[in-house]
């Protein structure tokens, strides 16, 4: 009999499934600190389970989708420090990158951003959509995001390169070009295309496109400023704070 309640035991302990979490439940309490706790957790596997279920809850419930974006968004900044993001998140990507063209557009931003901070790489599948976004999106908070992603693409992505040198062109709305012209510095791709898109946004009569273009200049190395010092010694020889920054270029 003994041996019985033992085998029994066993069979609870070992055989039978989890419970899985109740994320809708979740939700309805706003309980972002235990959803932290669930897609924070250090097993992989365990994340992933979470967000296979949050996927599914994301397909099936529309009105969720905004909060399950903004609760994975906040989950992506927690997980930085381990750089595992992309794999944790792995089984519900596929469905945010179809979400990308989502016609409400605060879920569509709410997927950009997650999508955006994925670490330590963004998914190759997501680089079309967000090409396409760059050129269609008007709501500036939306394009700031899509430049941004595609902007980690620029080191191994000539298409991503091309993208934001034509973003930048003189065609685009200004705050649109100097957003471009900042990503451009703060990235670390030096390719032909982009320095000479900084270089046509030095020249321009825009004063924030000049400035944009100036503290990117400003991030670049000496090699790379060279060809770009004539219109730095223009800008600089004039005022306000394009030319401030253009003289503290000059002088390191």
């Amino acid at each position: 009999m003994k041996r019985l309640c033992i085998a029994l035991i066993c069979l609870l302990l070992f055989c039978t499934p989890a419970l899985a979490t109740d994320w809708a439940s979740l939700f309805a309490s706003n309980n972002n600190q235990e959803a932290m706790r669930l897609l924070g957790a250090a097993d992989i596997r365990t994340v992933q389970m979470e967000v296979a279920d949050l996927n599914a809850l994301y397909q099936s419930t529309p009105a969720r989708r905004l909060g399950i974006g903004l609760i994975l968004y906040e989950a992506t900044l927690f997980r930085g420090a381990t750089n595992d993001s992309a794999e944790a998140f792995k089984p519900i990507v596929p469905t945010l990158i179809a979400h990308l063209t989502d016609p409400d557009v605060k879920t569509r931003l709410s997927v950009m951003r997650v999508l955006a901070m994925l670490k330590p790489q963004l998914p190759a599948e997501a680089l079309d959509p967000f090409v396409s976004l760059l050129h269609s999106e008007t709501e500036i908070e939306n394009v700031r995001v899509a430049i941004a992603a595609v902007a980690r693409y620029c080191e191994t992505s000539k298409q991503a390169v091309s993208a934001l040198a034509d973003a930048a062109g003189s065609g685009q709305a200004d705050e649109k070009r100097a957003a471009v012209l900042m990503a451009i510095g703060q990235t670390n791709c030096r390719d032909a295309e982009l320095v000479n898109a900084v270089a046509t946004g030095l020249r321009s009569d825009g004063p924030n496109i000049v400035l944009a273009a100036v503290q990117a200049v400003a991030r670049f190395d000496p090699e790379t400023v060279a060809p770009l010092r004539p219109d730095l010694e223009r800008i600089a020889a004039g005022k306000g704070d394009a030319a401030e920054f253009a003289r503290k270029r000059l002088q390191r």
